[in-house]
């Protein structure tokens, strides 16, 4: 159903927005998944939108393909 790339940005999503469970944050096996993927301004994307408040993140659009940030107006 999902791509290897698309399954490593989605772990790296879920624990990257699990610290303040005391989830203890990205692993490097996580970390280095999705590195295998994307560059490293594209993983700065991705943990830069896990950063923003809610209203603001949905506004956001993601293509999976690029990681390219498009922010709409509404």
């Amino acid at each position: 159903m999902f791509t290897d790339a698309e399954r490593a940005a989605l772990e790296l999503t879920e624990q990257g927005t699990r610290i303040a469970d005391a989830a203890g944050g990205v692993t490097d096996e996580v970390w280095e998944s999705a590195a295998k993927h994307y560059d490293e301004e594209q993983l700065a994307a991705r943990v830069s939108l896990n950063c923003l408040p809610g209203p603001l993140a949905a506004q956001l659009s993601i293509r999976s393909d690029s990681l390219t940030v498009e922010i709409r107006t509404v």
